[in-house]
């Protein structure tokens, strides 16, 4: 099965500036289930790593049953789940994400993170950089790898990766 991947990771001036975006895209016959449900029993975790499990770039937890309210909710949607945080600061690094199915055929992730929630560390150059969304109720993984030569690094803080079959 055919996945696409792009990333974005920047440190900021401060750490309230620090930003990650992760878009991440499936061919796969598939139903909603593997996503359960954030609305009632499910923790999301992102971990964006290098080379090994144990080198942290970033990781920040959301946790399910999120209070609905104009500045941060969890909501069903036609394709999947959506969540949105409009602080200008979220708490837990996450600012947006969107869960989607289409035709059954294709899933789909989008993922925007900001600020200090998201305990962003220093980029290493020359190593694989893997971006992860974990479920917490079936421990669903999605997962992308971007090895050194999809990498673009403008500078020393920041990478752009693109994944494309």
């Amino acid at each position: 099965f055919e996945t696409a991947s792009t990333l974005l990771v920047g440190a900021g001036r401060s750490a309230a500036e620090d930003i990650v975006k992760w878009k991440w895209t499936r061919e796969l016959p598939i139903a909603l289930s593997p996503f359960e449900n954030p609305l009632t029993t499910t923790d999301y975790a992102l971990c964006v790593f290098a080379g090994t499990r144990n080198a942290y770039v970033a990781d920040s937890l959301l946790a399910y049953s999120t209070i609905s309210n104009d500045a941060t909710s969890w909501k069903a949607t036609r394709k999947g789940f959506r969540y949105r945080q409009r602080q200008a600061t979220p708490t837990n690094g996450i600012a947006r994400i969107d869960l989607s199915k289409f035709n059954g055929e294709r899933m789909g992730l989008e993922l925007m993170g900001k600020g200090t929630g998201l305990h962003l560390a220093e980029l290493p150059a020359g190593v694989a950089i893997t971006a992860q969304l974990r479920n917490s109720s079936n421990s669903r993984c999605w997962s992308a790898t971007f090895d050194a030569s999809e990498q673009r690094r403008p500078s020393s803080s920041r990478l752009s990766a693109r994944s494309i079959p």
